[in-house]
């Protein structure tokens, strides 16, 4: 069985779809969870803040996020726990999720964006507009995958 031979079956066996080239790789691979490997909850809404609560399951090579956006400039936090290898949270404008997805140069939140994250938290200052928080569990950007993970966040948004 030659190479290309054994990836068709080893695709029509898991029924995964690998995106991109047929030679990638876990630590390239970079797909969008299924809808239900997150689970996002309401715990606080209010004028002076919103606080979610996130649950979610990423295979190696996947990510998933949530949007979220403010009128008025904002403080943002959040925190994390993950049970497997550590992961990329990203924070960045809600349009840039067309450049993350290609792969592309991504114009990111650098103080509340931490890379290799396994436990931790971090909160900084957003301007108002559209933005979003991004899981991910490739090795497309920084930190390489070391399998299936969990993981549960709390954001919030505290409103000036």
């Amino acid at each position: 069985m030659n190479r290309r031979e054994f990836i068709s079956a080893a695709v029509a066996v898991s029924g995964t779809l690998l995106s991109g080239c047929v030679g990638e790789t876990e630590a390239t691979k970079l797909e969008q969870a299924p809808e239900s490997a997150i689970k996002i909850s309401t715990i606080k809404e209010s004028n002076s803040e919103n606080v979610s609560k996130i649950s979610g399951h990423l295979e190696s090579g996947e990510f998933e996020g949530m949007n979220f956006w403010g009128k008025t400039g904002y403080t943002l936090e959040w925190d994390i726990e993950v049970k497997g290898g550590p992961i990329d949270v990203w924070v960045m404008e809600q349009n840039q999720l067309k450049a993350f997805r290609d792969r592309g140069e991504i114009m990111y939140s650098r103080g509340v964006s931490e890379f290799g994250v396994k436990s931790g938290k971090a909160f900084g200052t957003m301007q108002p507009g559209k933005q979003m928080i991004v899981f991910e569990n490739s090795g497309v950007f920084n930190t390489t995958p070391e399998g299936a993970v969990d993981f549960d966040a709390t954001v919030r948004m505290l409103f000036q």
